[in-house]
């Protein structure tokens, strides 16, 4: 079952990134595999603040990829629900 849901997950900037990916991203996506995501923030990276480094995303993934995001302290699953 394919799961939508808000997590909260620390972002990686680009220019300190280790990962393939070029551009800003969340770190859960490095982490977990994601179908898609989101940044439901609201706010422009600029002006996150680097403490605690952290923001919204809207993501797509499988049920046990979100119990296993659920159970990490790194992230706050927000709400989920059944696509």
């Amino acid at each position: 079952m394919i799961f939508r849901a808000a997590i909260v997950t620390p972002w990686v900037a680009a220019n300190d990134d280790n990962s393939p990916r070029p551009t800003n991203h969340p770190l859960l996506d490095d982490e977990y595999a994601i179908t898609t995501w989101q940044d439901i923030t609201g706010q422009s990276a600029a002006d996150l603040p680097p403490t605690p480094n952290e923001y919204t995303i809207l993501a797509e993934l499988e049920e046990d990829v979100l119990a296993a995001i659920d159970t990490d302290n790194t992230y706050d699953v927000l709400w989920s629900q059944e696509v």
